[in-house]
């Protein structure tokens, strides 16, 4: 979970009954800095035997922007992945400002960019390119089709 958000109250009991039949769940979460919703682990929920089997380590580029590596641990363990949204969350910019999402479908959209094999791409180029590439492409998504989200 991450410190700068709020979570609906039920959250354990949602998660465990989301990750029946999977090795990791995420709840995706509205993005601080631009209009959207990512699909990374604002809420993450692993098993146990998962859990022993990745570490926990990130990539930060000169330029600020950080790519977590657990997803490729999680991509070459050939883990089962759930990624969806399935709690409302609050992410703050600040203490008085909060972006929400409420549980919702993904999209066909979505669905292809959060596949085991975009996101494999993905985080590979953005590893070889030293810059976000994912975080990049929604972004202009985002900006040029609003109707995507």
């Amino acid at each position: 979970m991450n410190a700068d958000m709020t979570y609906d109250p039920l959250v354990i009991k949602i998660m465990k009954k989301e990750i029946q039949g999977y090795d990791v769940v995420f709840s995706g979460c509205a993005s601080r800095d631009f209009k959207g919703y990512e699909l990374g682990a604002g809420c993450c929920m692993l098993n146990r035997r998962t859990l022993e089997k990745i570490s926990f380590r990130c990539l930060e580029f000169k330029n600020g922007e950080v790519i977590l590596l657990q997803e490729l641990d999680l991509i070459k363990l050939g883990s089962k992945v759930k990624k969806g949204f399935f709690l409302c969350i609050n992410h703050y910019k600040s203490k008085n400002e909060a972006k929400s999402v409420d549980p919702q479908p993904l999209g066909l959209f979505r669905s292809i960019t959060t596949s085991r094999f975009v996101r494999y791409i993905l985080i590979s180029a953005s590893i070889m390119l030293r810059h976000d590439i994912s975080g990049r492409l929604a972004r202009l998504v985002y900006r040029f089709l609003p109707e995507i989200r």
